[in-house]
């Protein structure tokens, strides 16, 4: 018997990129790759038809969406918040649940409060939860490498962008496969 709870379908899964903005992103440990890789799991994401939503912590001080993102948001429903955990915002806990899509794929910053504490939060309410740790940042590689043991520990599962893009398309061989191979090499 296996020990996977679930696994992505893509029909349940639904995207979520934390508070990645700009002046808050400039701080962050290894920006450049953090930026990347999500730029690389929005694209996926398009590729396969997963929808997904975003989030902008206290934008009036932080700063809007990255430019590199927000051009691939341009058709994501955005929540600004001043709550840490996505999950105490109405807004957005109301438009998640209006999906009713039960496996959510976080990106974002930072990972020892907001991600962190959104990921928890989710995890409790019943969703599959999953941290891509690649596209996921703090100030200090300390906090992001200790809030990724955090969330392991309470259940929450921890991929990568090319794991949870694979996980999503099943099948090699396809037109969709081929797509993704060819934005992840």
């Amino acid at each position: 018997m296996s020990s996977v709870r679930n696994r992505y379908e893509v029909g349940s899964a639904i995207g979520l990129i934390v508070d990645v903005q700009d002046r808050l992103v400039r701080h962050i440990h290894d920006n450049q790759n953090v930026i990347r890789r999500t730029e690389l799991l929005l694209r996926g994401f398009t590729i396969l038809g997963i929808p997904h939503l975003f989030t902008e912590q206290y934008p009036s001080g932080l700063g809007r969406t990255h430019p590199v993102l927000s051009d691939r948001l341009q058709d994501a429903q955005k929540f600004e918040k001043m709550e840490f955990s996505c999950m105490a915002n109405d807004g957005f806990r109301h438009a998640l649940e209006a999906t009713e899509r039960q496996s959510l794929l976080i990106a974002g910053i930072e990972a020892h409060v907001c991600v962190q504490q959104t990921a928890l939060d989710a995890l409790r309410d019943g969703y599959l939860v999953t941290v891509v740790a690649d596209a996921i940042g703090s100030r200090s590689p300390i906090d992001r490498e200790t809030a990724l043991e955090h969330m392991r520990y309470e259940g929450v599962r921890i991929s990568t962008v090319e794991s949870v893009l694979f996980e999503l398309c099943r099948v090699a061989g396809t037109e969709t496969f081929k797509q993704l191979s060819r934005l992840l090499k």
